[in-house]
């Protein structure tokens, strides 16, 4: 059984991983101009 808490908080865990690669694919992009990925 999955508790329906733990089941938010890995949503929102997840959500969090998309949002921090997304900002750093950004900031990487901004450093290495030269690299396009």
């Amino acid at each position: 059984m999955i508790n329906s808490d733990d089941q938010e908080i890995s949503e929102l865990a997840k959500l969090e991983n998309e949002t921090l690669s997304k900002n750093l694919d950004v900031i990487f992009s901004e450093l290495n101009p030269k690299i396009n990925t």
